[in-house]
């Protein structure tokens, strides 16, 4: 049986439909993508998909740390994702971060310079969130079922992945 495609309305963000989520390493490959109804809460559709990712086989056990913005910030989560073996991470916009080099480690807080180490990664998830939206067929949600947007979001990273290998030769 498919799962049809379940639509909500998020007041806050004014988003009518429902919202997609990827994991990426740090390179840009896509591990994960799901989606959610728009008026589901972000944690809470995160962590129920942690929860299957953790148990995936597939899943590379190498990536433990997970880097998110700071609305993903809560006790809660992180000792849920602790549970599942996973170290989070919640980053805040630094506009004073253009180039971080030979920072001082003594002078500042190890959390300050964790942030300006990581803050490096953090436009990744946002560049490959703007590389899906280039295809037509994800820019609204034309799809009935879960499954067949998620494949579809597979086929564009696909794309992706085939465009980037052919800029290398």
């Amino acid at each position: 049986m498919t799962q049809k495609l379940q639509k909500g309305h998020d007041g806050h963000k004014k988003i009518t439909g429902n919202k997609r989520f990827i994991l990426t390493d740090i390179i840009g490959r896509v591990w994960s993508a799901f989606l959610s109804k728009a008026n589901e809460a972000e944690k809470t559709a995160f962590l129920n998909h942690m929860c299957k990712f953790a148990t995936m086989k597939a899943r590379p056990k190498v990536y433990t740390v997970i880097i998110a913005d700071k609305g993903f910030e809560s006790r809660k989560l992180e000792r849920e994702l602790s549970k599942l073996g996973f170290k989070l991470y919640s980053m805040k916009r630094d506009k004073r971060l253009n180039k971080t080099t030979n920072l001082d480690v003594q002078q500042e807080s190890i959390q300050s310079y964790l942030n300006k180490q990581i803050s490096k990664f953090r436009w990744i998830v946002e560049q490959v969130h703007c590389h899906l939206n280039k295809a037509r067929r994800l820019l609204l949600n034309f799809e009935r079922t879960t499954k067949s947007h998620i494949a579809f979001v597979h086929l564009q990273l696909i794309r992706l992945i085939v465009r980037r290998i052919s800029r290398r030769r």
